[in-house]
């Protein structure tokens, strides 16, 4: 897929240079996608339960199932993670806004494959499943804070797909011009 949507976004008149997640934010999390998505999910899960948790708690809300294992799964972890995930936090921020010049966009799989069908989608968030692996791609602009964006794509076999432009601190408007410029 990757040479398919690089000749799309050449078409729309945009320069392509190929950077690994691993060169611009150097250090602990590196180009590892699932220590960014347990960072994110480190930092996140304590600011949900305490958005959240105190709400649940009183009203005991009637939750479906997911929703219900996902707050339980939330409360559990505590915050234990959070010390070390927002350290990585913040040396991957800053690592990004260091290295993704103001003018670029970084170009991404909205998700690891084509969408799945919607009876058999594997909600688990601690496997390596579809779930687990788009929460790995969509991590890296909240866990540094960026604006990201997702423009269907449509693979060669037809079948639904997507990318995303994520840009740099504060080029939200970068972002949205190169997908107004991306030609399907």
């Amino acid at each position: 897929m990757r040479p398919l949507v690089e000749d799309r976004l050449r078409a729309s008149g945009l320069h392509i240079a190929s950077v690994s997640l691993r060169e611009l934010a150097a250090g602990e999390l590196g180009g590892d996608f699932f220590a960014w998505k347990n960072a994110f999910s480190g930092v996140q899960w304590p600011e949900i339960w305490s958005t959240y948790g105190g709400w649940i708690e009183a009203t005991k809300p009637e939750l479906g199932p997911m929703i219900a294992a996902n707050f339980a799964k939330v409360k559990s972890a505590g915050r234990s993670a959070l010390a070390v995930s927002s350290a990585a936090c913040l040396q991957a921020r800053a690592g990004l806004h260091a290295g993704l010049p103001s003018d670029a966009v970084l170009c991404l799989p909205t998700s690891p494959s084509v969408a799945p069908v919607r009876e058999h989608v594997d909600y688990d968030r601690g496997g390596t499943g579809y779930l687990p692996r788009t929460l790995c791609l969509t991590a890296v602009a909240g866990l540094c804070g960026l604006p990201q964006l997702s423009i269907p794509f449509e693979v060669s076999s037809g079948l639904p797909a997507g990318i995303s432009l994520v840009g740099a601190a504060h080029a939200d408007l970068a972002v949205i011009d190169a997908a107004r410029n991306h030609k399907r």
